[in-house]
């Protein structure tokens, strides 16, 4: 299974199994084609974290299958704590190193 299709199967499953708490919108579902045509914004991977700016955003998005708009924020923060649960890794919302390897190589 490829993150992408691990990306939009864990964001199904979430949308089903909210629970209540403040409301939030739910990401939206990742963009298979925008992926599998490339991303090439950058190939620096900084850390990032909610409120980051900046190509090294719209490359982690691209790759993520959503909105590239360059801007952390709630959709982007939300699909990294899908991916980071999906694949074991800390869920602390911050694209770090073990986030990226998996936004590369899955």
């Amino acid at each position: 299974m490829t993150v992408r299709n691990l990306i939009a199967a864990t964001l199904a499953a979430a949308a089903i199994t909210a629970v209540a708490g403040p409301a939030v919108a739910a990401p939206a579902a990742p963009d298979l084609q925008a992926v599998s045509s490339g991303c090439a914004y950058t190939s620096a991977t900084p850390t990032l974290a909610p409120g980051s700016t900046g190509d090294a955003v719209r490359q982690a998005q691209c790759l993520m299958g959503i909105n590239a708009d360059g801007i952390f924020g709630e959709e982007t923060e939300q699909t990294v704590l899908a991916i980071q649960s999906s694949f074991g890794l800390a869920t602390d919302g911050i694209i770090g190193p073990q986030t990226w390897d998996v936004l590369y190589n899955f």
